[in-house]
């Protein structure tokens, strides 16, 4: 079940279900781009764990890594 938390946005109850909406969004999309000719500028990439709402979001944020020290 999706629901509104942590400030507005969509929480999902697991990562299969975030997943899940990942493929839908880029399937829809794709469909918009050769149906319709629109082009969307929002792009949701991944999933991550909240560790406020236990809970999880997508973003279209890279992944950033962390540098190593050497």
């Amino acid at each position: 079940m999706r629901v509104r938390g942590c400030g507005g946005k969509v929480r999902f109850r697991d990562h299969e279900e975030a997943v899940e909406h990942l493929h839908h969004a880029a399937s829809a999309r794709q469909a918009a781009s050769l149906v319709e000719g629109v082009v969307t500028t929002l792009h949701a990439l991944r999933a991550y764990a909240c560790q406020a709402c236990h809970g999880w979001h997508v973003t279209s944020q890279p992944r950033t890594t962390e540098a190593v020290p050497a």
